[in-house]
Order: structure tokens, then sequence, then C-alpha cells
């Protein structure tokens, strides 16, 4: 039986929805531009081209990974983020959009700053720190992460993304392996924000293949966040900045913590397109 693109996508989404994931349209033609070594766009224009049997079976198999419930990200092989494409492994989280928004207020917040230095906590595939590194060429970049498997990754990404040495890697407890380094202008991270019971309740495609050490954050959902804040206080330049990532519910989580140190933390949070309070700015109090 010979079947044609369209065919193949149709039922390719109806069996990735049967198993309720969020995107199993999206996750089709990713895997069928995949499998037929194209893009996205030549599904459109040749949805009525035969495929030929060699290319469904490679098509076949992807689709049975993802249906297993490893990401997409992880069989491709990449990920695209504010505008760069990453090479990401199970060695690593998988970059999410929302994290854009945390690149934005980065910097947004060093306009103006002349060969800034910042530093990027818990790096994973290294995005925010390449991403930075990238728009602002004449910037120090530095990045840290417990895993040495996460920083193989950063440091692969970083020497295809941008010009050799211009983001450097240290393995370590967040801002405890560049202290000697201080002070930043920047402190970014997208820092663990799971709590240990939610971990249990997360997607199957994220909760079986992307790295806890990535995700869970223990009891306390924002740990890591006061941690970074407690930190970051005396590594900071006079008019540096924290920027971290928080989960949905992690601002009215860290208010009363920061509430108690008003005096040394002017803070804010951005939202994000769903209107989650995405993005936490803090600044040390004048």
């Amino acid at each position: 039986m010979s079947w044609t693109v369209l065919e193949l996508l149709r039922a390719a989404a109806d069996h990735l929805a049967a198993r309720a994931y969020e995107t199993p349209r999206l996750d089709a033609e990713l895997l069928l531009a995949r499998a037929l070594q194209s893009d996205r766009l030549r599904l459109y224009v040749e949805h009525d081209m035969p495929v030929a049997d060699e290319v469904r079976a490679t098509y076949r198999e992807l689709i049975k990974r993802r249906a297993s419930g490893e990401p997409v990200a992880y069989i491709l092989g990449e990920r695209e983020f504010y505008g760069l494409v990453y090479h990401v492994d199970a060695r690593c989280l998988v970059p999410r959009p929302e994290t854009e928004h945390l690149v934005d207020e980065a910097l947004a917040h060093l306009v103006g700053c002349e060969a800034p230095r910042v530093v990027d906590v818990g790096t994973g595939s290294g995005c925010i720190a390449i991403s930075i590194a990238h728009r602002r060429p004449d910037a120090l970049v530095v990045a840290t992460d417990r895993s040495s498997e996460a920083l193989e990754v950063a440091r692969g990404n970083a020497g295809r993304l941008v010009p050799a040495g211009d983001v450097a890697f240290f393995e370590g407890d967040l801002l405890a392996p560049v202290a000697d380094l201080a002070p930043f202008d920047l402190v970014a991270s997208n820092p663990p924000y799971i709590t240990r019971d939610e971990m249990t309740q997360l997607p199957l495609d994220v909760r079986a293949h992307e790295p806890p050490l990535a995700l869970d954050s223990g009891d306390d959902a924002v740990a890591f966040h006061k941690r970074i804040l407690e930190m970051s206080e005396p590594m900071l330049a006079p008019a540096g900045a924290v920027v971290m990532e928080l989960g949905d519910g992690g601002a009215a989580a860290l208010a009363p913590w920061l509430d108690a140190r008003r005096k040394i933390w002017c803070c804010r949070t951005v939202q994000d397109l769903a209107g989650v309070a995405r993005v936490l700015v803090c600044t040390r109090t004048k």
C-alpha cells in the first residue's frame, strides 16, 4: 500500500493524540520532516507525494520513540532557542520558549552596560549564556552547572554558536565556582523549581527522560532561588541584577521571603504569554 505525506501525518498525529501528548500534529510533522531529510514546508507543498517504503520505516521508528515518551527534541537531537539551534540530549534539559523571556530581561538590563560581566547559574544546554554572548559579544560570560554531562553539551554548543572563548564553563554548586570572578553585572538562572511531590505529576516525556537534577527542587519550589539571591548579594556590581525563571506559583511562594529582605532586594516579576509570573528580576536596594 502506498502512503502519501498527508496520510502518514494524519495517522501518526492520531496515534500520538491517543497518548494525550500536547502537540501531536507538530510532533508528527517534525519527525516526518526528519525522516524525509527535509523541512516542514515541504510537507505542505508536497502533501500528496507518495512516501518511499524506507522513509516510512524510518518514520515508524521515530514515531515509536515519541509514543514511548521520548521528547521530540531528544529524538531530533536539537532545539531552537532565541534564534539559534542547540544540540540537546538526555544530559540536559530541553530549552523552553518561556525561558526566552528571561533572556529578554537579561539583555534589557545590560543595555548601556559596557563589557558586562555575566554568570549563568545551572546552564544546562548553555542556551541562556550563549544567547547573551551571541547578542553581546563584548560581554564576559561564564556559566556553571553541577552536572559534568550537561557541561559537555553546553561546551559543544558554545563551540558551534559563538566564537571560541566567549563563554567559560565551570563545574560546581551554583555561584561557588565563580566567586573569585565577581563582581557581576548580571546573574541569570533557570534553577530547578519542581517540588519532589510535583515531580511525580509531570508529563511522561519530562518525568522519564529529562534529568531530575535540572528539575527537582526538593520540598521547596523556590529553595534554589533563595540560595542564588543569598550568594549573589556580595557578588553583584552596584547596578547589577539577578534574573531568574519562576514556576507557576513561584512568585507567591517567594514573596514572604523577599518581603523580609526588602531592605536588601528590590524585585519585580515579568509575565509570560500565558499570564504566569515567569521571570523574577531583582536589584539591590539603593
